[in-house]
């Protein structure tokens, strides 16, 4: 016959087991709070690693998003290299649009410039958002494909016809 103390010990494991799906989403949050503390106190690694946790166990855009954030006001290249292999494994779907569009700023603040053009425009086919739809054209005119930017500009005006900033590029490019 077990012993009580083992009786015990099973019956943790088990309630643990059984809890664990049901406080998930808790302890990403919980692990969020502690790496936003550890932002605002400067300890930018602590945060990371935080954040990395959070998204291990929740896999939240959340934790996504806080790990973008970091990376982009981080100057430690080791913190932008991780947050781009964590976002590598991103798939184009329309609740991550705005997250290929944070990797296209990631990619090209790393010098990958024809990666960060081909993800802004994923984002914008998939957010119908003129700013990565700019951002792509900007770039395919600082590499010369002013062609390629000048359709950028124009169908993102065609999108927001009100909007000041694809016709200021449109006649940025004219000149």
């Amino acid at each position: 016959m077990a012993s009580p103390y083992m009786r015990r010990i099973v019956l943790v494991v088990c309630a643990c087991a059984l809890a664990a799906p049901l406080l998930r989403g808790a302890l990403c949050d919980a692990l969020l709070a502690r790496g936003d503390g550890a932002l605002a106190v400067g300890s930018q690694k602590a945060a990371w690693q935080y954040y990395q946790r959070a998204e291990a166990i929740g896999g939240s855009a959340k934790a996504l998003r806080r790990i973008v954030t970091l990376a982009l006001l981080s100057n430690d290249p080791s913190i932008l290299r991780r947050a781009l292999r964590s976002l590598r494994a991103v798939k184009p779907t329309k609740t991550l649009g705005p997250l290929l569009f944070d990797r296209a700023l990631l990619e090209w603040r790393n010098h990958d410039t024809i990666a960060a053009e081909r993800d802004a425009r994923t984002a914008s086919r998939l957010t119908r958002s003129i700013a990565p739809l700019l951002f792509a054209g900007i770039l395919a005119r600082h590499r010369g494909a002013k062609r390629v930017a000048y359709l950028d500009f124009r169908q993102a005006h065609r999108r927001a016809p009100n909007d000041p900033r694809p016709l200021y590029q449109l006649r940025k490019g004219e000149r």
